[in-house]
This record gives structure tokens, C-alpha cells and sequence, in this order.
């Protein structure tokens, strides 16, 4: 509707579609080493990232969404990238066991196959960092 913008403060501010985990977002251009923060209004806020990203796949908005929920529909074509230039910080990902030392065998394997699967995602960095 309004073009593909060179810069995160070109998307006008009634087209963002936000996550309420993920208040406002500081963009940064990794070959200019310009920063950009997003102002928090988007036109709607949710706690469901899989219906932020059916209304982004309906034309409703735009929203930064994880590579992993997104890769398939990037790949097909039902959604774009915007922004390719830019990054916006990881969200860390965390799981919670009981102590190392008592921890069975299965959920040790879990936890590797995890951070396994985790670093193979463009974008992603080091699960023990």
C-alpha cells in the first residue's frame, strides 16, 4: 500500500502491528552502524504471536516476528521481509530444568537437540551465550 521502506521510521505508525512482549523496538543498520527506535503505537497489541502473524499474512499490518515462526511463509512468498537491511535485537530463549547436577538424561538430550535446531536459524546466536 505504501511502497517498501528504506528505514524502520518510514512504516507509518498505523500499519505496526505489535507484540505485548516486545514494547518498542531499537533497529539497527549493521553497515552504517545507524540506530533507530520505534515508537510503541502500533494499531494492534497481542500476546499471540500466530495471530499477529495470520493478520501480517492477511494484509492487516506489519510486524518483526521470529525467523523460526516465519521462514516457511517467507519462502513461499505469502509473506515479505521488510527491512532487510536493518536488525532488531534476538529475545533470548530460555529453559528452565532443575539443577545440572541432578538433571535425567532425556532433558540434558532436549536441551541439546534444541540448541542445536536453535543455531541452525539465520539470525540466531550461541543458545549457552
Amino acid at each position: 500500500r505504501h511502497g517498501e521502506p528504506a528505514d524502520p521510521l518510514q512504516v507509518p505508525a498505523g500499519e505496526w502491528l505489535g507484540l505485548a512482549q516486545v514494547p518498542g523496538l531499537a533497529w539497527r543498520h549493521p553497515a552504517s552502524g545507524q540506530e533507530r527506535r520505534v515508537p510503541a503505537h502500533p494499531r494492534l497489541v497481542s500476546h499471540n504471536q500466530p495471530a499477529v502473524r495470520q493478520l501480517c499474512e492477511s494484509g492487516f499490518g506489519v510486524a518483526v516476528l521470529t525467523s523460526l515462526d516465519v521462514m516457511p511463509l517467507l519462502a513461499s512468498g505469502r509473506l515479505l521481509r521488510l527491512l532487510p537491511e536493518w536488525e532488531v535485537p534476538a529475545l533470548p530463549v530460555w529453559a528452565v530444568t532443575p539443577h545440572r547436577q541432578t538433571q535425567p538424561a532425556k532433558v540434558r538430550q532436549a536441551i541439546e537437540l534444541l540448541g542445536g535446531y536453535l543455531q541452525r536459524i539465520p539470525g540466531a546466536t550461541d543458545p549457552a551465550a
